[in-house]
């Protein structure tokens, strides 16, 4: 059995001028400073020679300024900047790999 996990940080800085602040805030404010956390695991179990069946899930959380027009980001579904400031997200998957 193999064991995979993984995390990943992206810091989006602010792209207002120097000593504006961001006074709108959250994702309706797409120059805002923004933060993306992500985590993942993956379970991968050797079934034979030639078989792999696997399972993961990961984790999402983006906020602030990154979350504009985020999936999930309330109101990017209807074609504009979504309000909200933090949106989460959660995946799972399973599978099997077949090696020839």
């Amino acid at each position: 059995m193999n064991f995979t996990g993984a995390y990943y940080r992206v810091n989006q800085n602010s792209y207002m001028a120097d000593g504006v602040a961001c006074t709108a805030g959250g994702a309706s404010k797409l120059f805002c400073a923004g933060i993306f956390d992500q985590a993942s695991f993956l379970a991968d179990y050797i079934v034979t020679k030639h078989l792999d069946v696997y399972a993961g899930i990961t984790y999402g959380k983006v906020q602030n300024g990154l979350a504009s027009a985020f999936p999930g980001t309330p109101g990017a579904k209807f074609g504009f900047a979504g309000t909200g400031t933090s949106v989460d997200t959660t995946s799972m998957m399973t599978g099997f790999r077949i090696k020839i």
